[in-house]
């Protein structure tokens, strides 16, 4: 499965990140160098230039509060 990981460069992403990988999943990672992911513009561009079959997102700032929804990936592990 691909999966693209917004935040993969932060506390949690990092982590995730490799373990998806064990698993034998393709990681597509983002971070902050793909731009402001709360632009829709930018946010749009990331999803469609990763064409994932899921997301997991990640990104925030720190002390900002974000929920966190799979949506859609029932091959990931856990």
């Amino acid at each position: 499965m691909r999966v693209l990981v917004t935040g993969a460069g932060g506390m949690l992403g990092r982590h995730l990140v490799p373990v998806l990988r064990q698993h034998g999943h393709e990681v597509v990672a983002a971070d902050r160098s793909d731009g402001d992911l709360g632009e829709p513009t930018a946010a749009r561009r990331v999803v469609r230039d990763a064409a994932p079959d899921a997301v997991v997102h990640l990104a925030g700032g720190p002390g900002e509060r974000r929920e966190i929804y799979l949506l859609a990936a029932p091959d990931l592990p856990g």
